[in-house]
């Protein structure tokens, strides 16, 4: 069988590129030949656009003259982006629009599509398109493998919940990542939606240990903060626990409020320093579904913070056993002891093999 791909595997976001390698690498386990469409819209390159740039060479010369060390910094990490997408992800050549997308699928007869996993079925997401739920004339196989809605699906206007339900129905199989997003979807259609995990919690620990660059240049003990989006007071909240616990803060990115005396910055993180980095830390904390789901491939301590009880997260948590590894709004940080990981293994395990049967049957 040969299965094209369509999912967010370029967008710069450790998540999305890691998921894609995950899912490509499942497929490869399977037997299944497969090739990420690369289909990258100028809206998804303008939200992750080089620090410097050849086309605007006057701003590029100021910021590497006023900032010259975040500057480099930051090019490594767009480069080691861009390096991983060319060598750890079988991707098609460069598309640019839906229409370049159909005309590409018709022409490689792939014998299914696979979309997914992250938030390519939420239209609240910028670079987000129609041709995720492949939305258009293709005879071979629909499968949608973990794409997410998002955190609240249930605010998604009506427009673009009718287009969904219309491209929904067209598939032969269906699962999302989400408790919250089968419930939404169900609403408006009789067929069957399975929850699946996230494609990087099908493979084991030792599958990424293979392509983790262990080469990070920190020694000391440090807590891993990350969050992709900032939120208002939940660094400063992770430094003084960090503080407390007389221990560095590391980041990986370079928010203005990111500083202090126990920060350490590691600005040109790339996917694999990511891995390394999470293997590494005494203790993440953080803000992100796939710092979640890497903590408990790589067996780390982890602490998640959020404004409400992420429908996302908790979708992870609960059959673990670990919602209370989740503080909502302004409780402090607590030490909840130590997770055991023996137990979560197994319980992930039971939960993998039922993705696994729900993939094989859909690739058939």
């Amino acid at each position: 069988m040969n299965a094209g791909v369509l999912t967010f595997h370029a967008s710069h976001n450790y998540g999305s590129m890691l998921q894609a390698y995950a899912l490509q690498r499942v497929l490869e386990k399977l037997g299944v030949g497969s090739e990420i469409i690369n289909f990258r819209t100028d809206v998804q390159k303008s939200l992750t656009p080089p620090p410097v740039s050849l086309s605007h060479p006057r701003s590029s010369a100021l910021t590497c003259l006023r900032f010259p060390g975040r500057t480099w910094a930051l090019l490594r990490k767009y480069r080691r982006f861009e390096l991983f997408l060319k060598k750890f992800l079988n991707v098609s050549k460069e598309l640019h629009s839906a229409k370049e997308v159909e005309d590409y699928v018709c022409l490689r007869q792939f014998d299914a599509i696979i979309t997914g996993s992250d938030q390519i079925w939420n239209p609240a997401c910028w670079d987000f398109d129609m041709s995720y739920l492949v939305d258009f004339d293709y005879d071979g196989k629909r499968i949608a493998y973990a794409p997410s809605l998002g955190s609240h699906p249930e605010n998604i206007a009506e427009k673009d919940r009718n287009e969904l339900i219309r491209a929904i129905n067209r598939y032969d199989s269906l699962s999302t990542r989400e408790l919250r997003g089968q419930s939404f979807l169900s609403q408006f259609t009789d067929r069957e939606i399975k929850v699946v995990l996230d494609p990087t919690l099908l493979l084991d620990k030792d599958d990424y240990l293979d392509i983790a660059n262990v080469g990070i240049p920190v020694k000391e003990p440090y807590i891993f903060y990350y969050t992709p989006r900032e939120e208002s007071g939940f660094f400063r909240k992770a430094q003084e626990y960090a503080q407390r616990r007389g221990i560095k803060i590391l980041v990986t990115q370079s928010y203005e409020e990111y500083c202090g005396d126990n920060v350490i910055r590691v600005l040109d993180c790339g996917p694999r320093e990511f891995l390394s980095i999470v293997k590494n830390a005494t203790l993440c904390i953080g803000n992100s579904f796939h710092l979640l789901a890497f903590s408990l491939i790589l067996g780390r301590e982890f602490i998640l913070l959020s404004n409400e009880a992420d429908s996302r997260m908790m979708n992870l948590l609960s059959p673990m056993g670990l919602t209370d590894r989740l503080i909502v709004g302004n409780a402090a940080i607590l030490c909840n002891g130590e997770i055991d990981f023996v137990e979560v293994w197994e319980k992930l395990s039971l939960l993998r093999e039922d993705s696994m049967r729900y993939l094989k049957s859909a690739l058939g």
